[in-house]
């Protein structure tokens, strides 16, 4: 048997705390014989008994006191002198009324009511001391059949050390409930942080666009022409039938013309993106805050709406690298979504799939976004043909602060894998390994198709 022992205060240093450990029982063989008491270990005479009963009452570790009908005291052992710190004298004169705190004669007729039956009365009180301090206690309370008039026997435990114990373990609980919720709050910022980052990534793509077309020499032409015709400006006709390159003058205007209507449109096409981007920084921290709200705003809508909008917003950056887009869509209804988390969570993996093949030397760089359905769940699967997952990683891809990414943060995957979670879904991730590329796979749940599926199998 192992077992350790340690000697610990408990309202006296007499009470020895002794743990043993949990073991396999291991079957023993029956012993032969019956058990029979020695003469010299039964009692013969009512002294004899008195005293075994005595130092009975003494071995039992908690107090008990015996009353009479009206709850006079009339016995007890010697916990209770220690727990109350009367004498033995003293306590024999008081009633356990007076012991036990709020106590009164409705109490003992209640107990007295439930008794019948030899049940038994469960009490949780506080107890009251000779020097009027308290102690927290529980209490058993039995009926003795030795007069006619009955009597009550007390059992009282003191669970000091377990009411202090209870109070540390809930202060403990509290303050493991803020600590959760100031890590959990700064995992939301994190996961702020990083789709804000993710956008802003974005945006400065579309800034550069806008910053070359701003620097394109076609402004440059411009501006030599106009150096050019400012002092022909009241002789233009005159100036137009004297210069020889007059027509080829008319025709470089012509190309600039086209020129600028290029530009424009690209300038409307980045303002656009701009302006999308801006919006999904609103709804990212639109995000942050529903997480501090009971419920979720959920809205129909088709997954290749928002797929075509992850693609819009990342639409410069797959153009820059090259990139080739395949597009796989099954028909699928309208499914109920919170399409602010569905987006960002298509946003970072798009973002992950462009990272993983701009650090591959393959000119056939692929990306491939398919959506189709799968045991009750709606699937989005985005694939590459990059750089690929290590075996060992694949297990903790998505781990808060891993990343496979030299000047990754490890906050994308862990904050898109909770977003999922969030709603009832899951993200999973395949690869062949390095080098093979790598297919994360959304699995939004269609609680309506399965409430359709669940009705079926039932008829």
């Amino acid at each position: 048997m192992s077992m350790d022992a340690d000697q610990r205060q408990y309202q006296d240093t007499r009470t020895a705390h002794i743990r043993i450990a949990a073991i396999t029982p291991v079957d023993e063989s029956p012993v032969d014989g019956a058990l029979v008491p020695r003469e010299d270990d039964v009692p013969t005479t009512v002294e004899s008994y008195e005293r075994l009963f005595g130092e009975l009452l003494d071995s039992v570790y908690d107090a008990v006191l015996i009353t009479d009908a009206g709850g006079r005291i009339i016995r007890t052992n010697a916990r209770a002198y220690e727990f109350f710190q009367y004498t033995d004298v003293e306590i024999l004169s008081q009633n356990i009324l007076h012991l036990i705190s709020n106590a009164d004669n409705e109490l003992l007729g209640i107990m007295w009511e439930n008794l019948h039956d030899n049940r038994h009365v469960f009490i949780e009180a506080h107890c009251i001391c000779k020097d009027r301090s308290v102690f927290p206690a529980d209490i058993t309370v039995n009926n003795l059949h030795m007069t006619e008039a009955g009597q009550l026997c007390f059992f009282i435990r003191n669970i000091t050390s377990r009411v202090e114990t209870e109070a540390k373990l809930k202060d403990a609980q509290k303050e493991l409930v803020r600590t959760a919720h100031s890590a959990g709050m700064a995992m939301i910022a994190t996961g702020v942080l990083h789709n804000v980052g993710n956008l802003l990534n974005s945006i400065n793509v579309s800034c550069d666009q806008l910053s070359s077309v701003a620097q394109h020499v076609v402004f440059n032409q411009l501006e030599h022409f106009k150096e050019r015709l400012q002092p022909h400006r009241e002789t233009f006709q005159e100036f137009v039938e004297k210069t020889p390159d007059a027509a080829r003058l008319a025709e470089a205007f012509i190309q600039i013309g086209e020129k600028l209507l290029q530009e424009r449109d690209l300038i409307a096409r980045e303002t656009e993106s701009l302006n999308m981007r801006v919006g999904m920084i609103k709804d990212v921290v639109a995000t942050q805050q529903e997480c501090a709200k009971v419920g979720y705003f959920r809205e129909n809508i088709e997954l290749r709406s928002i797929v075509d909008h992850a693609l819009a917003i990342q639409n410069a950056v797959i153009e820059r690298n090259a990139l080739q887009l395949k597009l796989d869509f099954d028909e699928l209804p309208p499914i109920a979504v919170q399409k602010a988390k569905i987006l960002h969570v298509l946003v970072n993996l798009i973002t992950n799939s462009i990272d993983a093949m701009a650090g591959n030397d393959r000119e056939d760089r692929i990306l491939t976004v398919a959506t189709t359905t799968q045991d009750g769940f709606a699937c989005v699967a985005v694939t590459d043909n990059g750089i690929g997952i290590d075996g060992a990683d694949l297990n903790r891809i998505f781990n808060h602060g891993f990343s496979t990414k030299v000047n990754g943060h490890g906050f994308g995957l862990h904050t898109s894998a909770n977003f999922m979670t969030e709603m009832g879904g899951r993200l999973t991730v395949t690869s062949a390994g390095v080098g093979q590329g790598a297919t994360f796979t959304l699995w939004i749940p269609d609680n309506d198709r399965q409430n359709r599926e669940a009705e079926r199998a039932t008829e």
